[in-house]
């Protein structure tokens, strides 16, 4: 465990922390003290300016008093204790109307993963989110062997046909998907059948097993396949394999804190013509949390907790989650909010085009309270 009191300012991986960075200017003037890198700040994308400037004007006036910190053995999950500290004790969140969060002199307790950091072949700059990199990195995390791989396509993905067995017809497969001319093993074993692809494309068995049996003609079929082919390994038992690697790629941070945390609610409450503001509203945080979603270029940040009574969001419009696109959007029908809500989850979405306020009341039912262009 280490002690310090540090000014935070964000090396770039650890853009997703709202309070939490480590910095090598704290390095030289901590030196008496070992600093724990949580992340390596040279993988932080290059296309994400917007979010990085956020998060520089969000935690400049930031200090962390009594920050503690441990890893796992892993080092992909750090256990961390700070005292917060701003000017008048109000955290500003730019580009939100005005939205502050009321800080208070407790202690925070939290935990940041970032899973990604054990398989040290994955570079967040060249990672395109396509099926094929996402089948690739799947493989790659599981360290499955040419070997392995083949077998388990023997196994679940090739038939044998009239008379012809198992070996002889994943290499007539492979040789229609690839236009290839692939002789046909001595023997039947998949020693044998490695040797031939890794003689023809070496170092490439993964990506000529995810063309020749799990590349289909739509993005669905090609998922379903995906999803087949790895079951077996039971990783990806918890959800969808691109789910469950997203969930390993995207840093993550969960903060607690006893009490005293506010949201000004009023900043953020869209408002009818001559409607006043009211200036009592309050989101009292029970807990935060933080995600830096790389796909979608975007810092989530949900404050999870309650309004304290109900808001009028007559003026707001009711959103819903769509399933393509993986984000809340705007209702076409019942836009309109006609009574009275009581929040218990605020998210706010920092993206590279825009800024977004979404609440949600205790039945699970969304509403846009926010949204401006960068």
């Amino acid at each position: 465990m280490n002690n310090l009191y540090i000014r935070i300012r964000p090396l770039p991986i650890l853009l997703m922390f709202l309070w939490l960075c480590l910095f090598k200017e704290a390095l030289g003037q901590n030196r008496a003290i070992s600093l724990y890198r949580l992340s390596p700040g040279d993988q932080y994308p290059a296309d994400m300016p917007h979010v990085k400037s956020w998060l520089d004007q969000t935690l400049a006036p930031l200090f962390l008093r009594n920050l503690q910190f441990s890893d796992n053995a892993r080092g992909s999950s750090k256990f961390l204790s700070f005292t917060p500290f701003v000017s008048e004790s109000k955290l500003r969140l730019p580009g939100f109307n005005g939205l502050t969060l009321q800080l208070s002199k407790g202690n925070f307790t939290g935990q940041f993963d970032n899973e990604i950091q054990n398989y040290r072949s994955f570079d967040i700059n060249t990672f395109d989110y396509s099926l094929k990199s996402y089948f690739l990195l799947s493989a790659d995390i599981l360290k499955l062997t040419p070997e392995s791989m083949i077998a388990h396509s023997l196994n679940y993905f090739v038939e044998g046909d009239r008379g012809t067995n198992k070996f002889k017809s994943f290499i007539d497969q492979v040789n229609k998907k690839m236009g290839t001319k692939l002789p046909y093993s001595t023997k039947d074993e998949v020693r044998d059948l490695s040797l031939i692809l890794q003689t023809k494309f070496p170092g490439r068995v993964p990506e000529i097993i995810y063309q020749t049996f799990i590349a289909d003609k739509s993005e669905e079929s090609t998922k379903l396949l995906m999803q087949q082919y790895f079951n077996i390994t039971g990783f990806f038992y918890d959800g969808p394999v691109i789910e469950r690697i997203d969930r390993l790629i995207f840093p993550r941070l969960i903060l607690k804190q006893p009490e005293g945390l506010q949201l000004n609610l009023s900043a953020i409450l869209p408002l009818e013509k001559g409607q006043m503001t009211d200036s009592t509203a309050r989101f009292f945080c029970e807990n935060i949390g933080v995600v830096l979603n790389y796909k979608k270029k975007m810092l989530e940040i949900t404050f999870n907790g309650r309004s304290g009574k109900n808001l009028n969001l007559q003026a707001a419009k009711a959103i819903a989650y769509d399933s393509k696109s993986k984000s809340y959007i705007l209702k076409i029908r019942e836009a309109r909010v006609n009574r009275p809500v009581e929040l218990e989850k605020i998210m706010l979405l920092v993206g590279e085009s825009e800024l977004v306020a979404n609440g949600f009341d205790t039945y699970g039912s969304g509403y846009r309270l926010h949204q401006s262009s960068l």
